[in-house]
């Protein structure tokens, strides 16, 4: 079905095309036609008055057997080699070469003609299918919007379902999770030797599986901002226990937001720069909050990518991070970005209007 809407302004381009072929064709019919009138007339009345009563005519020049021999262009006519020349690149933009017939003999008129004489003839046709060609483009862009909007609506919906069934499986497993991790932490405190070292693996895959379910909760959940208005310090005192080598550089200042989803997209924008560098620093302003890193930056070919769910260079990264760090951000009106940091690193920036 989506070919076949395509189909439509395509059939409908061709044919204004072919039209425009036909009426540049009918241009030149006239033309040449013009032509051989005056050609006639010059066999009866004098140059002249050709010239004066014609307002087609731009230029009129005639030759004779004799002049052959100054322009070897006109030879073949009087040879009876050629019986009409057109030129249509000509100064004039229309040039004919026709011979004629006079009472002293043979001869022949270059004639320069105006080519928008035709215009009566072309000019209306040509405004219409210039129309035509506009519309089956305008036409062939609408719909191809109207099929990549289907498709990235069905993407959506798609997403979505996904979206839905995550959440729905993560508040199932996270019960049965939680209970599993309790008997580990139980046994472990009980246990000896290898079975120690075996529940500690068996603890910290849990809780890599509870991280899990926290990230796909925290992403399918739709944010819902509980606003208010705190102090940077405030912030800063929420970060500073999860990021003790982080170095902070901002003066106090005042921010409306949700305390809460700030500190967690903040502290998911530090772990990444922690993951990546031995060397974090975190700027603040009003309107910024910037992260940097002196780890080897991102790479070219995860740039297109960065916000997308599960997508990671981590070897135990669920792909979540930076798209709950989107959600986030949106929510509390502001907008997130990531870029190389010079020489090395990379940067991860936060910024809201603070009008």
């Amino acid at each position: 079905m989506a070919g076949l809407l395509l189909v439509l302004p395509l059939v409908l381009l061709v044919n204004a095309l072919l039209m425009l072929r036909e009426l540049e064709q009918a241009r030149g019919a006239f033309l040449r036609n013009k032509a051989a009138e005056i050609a006639a007339r010059l066999e009866q009345l004098p140059i002249q008055q050709v010239t004066e009563e014609e307002p087609a005519l731009l230029d009129v020049r005639t030759y004779g057997p004799s002049d052959s021999a100054a322009e070897p262009s006109i030879r073949p006519f009087f040879n009876g080699q050629e019986l009409f020349r057109l030129e249509e690149s000509s100064p004039s933009g229309f040039r004919a070469w026709v011979p004629y017939h006079t009472p002293a003999g043979a001869r022949l008129a270059r004639l320069d003609l105006n080519p928008k004489a035709a215009d009566f003839l072309t000019a209306r046709p040509r405004q219409n299918l210039y129309l035509s060609i506009a519309v089956a483009l305008m036409m062939g862009a609408l719909m191809a919007y109207a099929v990549w909007a289907r498709e990235k609506q069905a993407r959506l919906a798609r997403l979505a379902e996904l979206g839905q069934m995550s959440a729905v499986l993560a508040h199932e497993i996270r019960n049965p999770l939680g209970a599993l991790k309790g008997f580990l932490q139980l046994a472990q405190e009980r246990a000896t030797g290898d079975t120690r070292i075996w529940l500690d693996t068996s603890l910290e895959q849990t809780g890599r599986l509870e991280q899990l379910v926290k990230d796909l909760l925290a992403y399918a959940r739709a944010p819902q901002p509980k606003w208010r208005v705190i102090s940077w310090r405030e912030m800063e005192i929420r970060l500073r226990p999860h990021a003790p080598l982080v170095a902070f550089h901002a003066a106090d200042f005042q921010l409306r937001t949700d305390p809460d989803m700030l500190e967690q997209a903040v502290l998911n924008l530090l772990r990444n720069a922690i993951e990546a560098g031995d060397q974090v620093s975190l700027h603040a302003e009003p309107g910024l909050i910037r992260v940097t890193d002196n780890g080897p930056g991102i790479p070219p070919e995860l740039r297109p990518k960065l916000f997308q769910p599960f997508v990671t260079t981590k070897a135990q990264g669920t792909g979540l991070g930076l798209a709950i760090v989107r959600n986030l951000v949106r929510a509390l009106n502001g907008n997130v970005q990531l870029t190389n940091a010079r020489p090395t690193g990379a940067c991860a920036e936060i910024r809201w209007s603070t009008k």
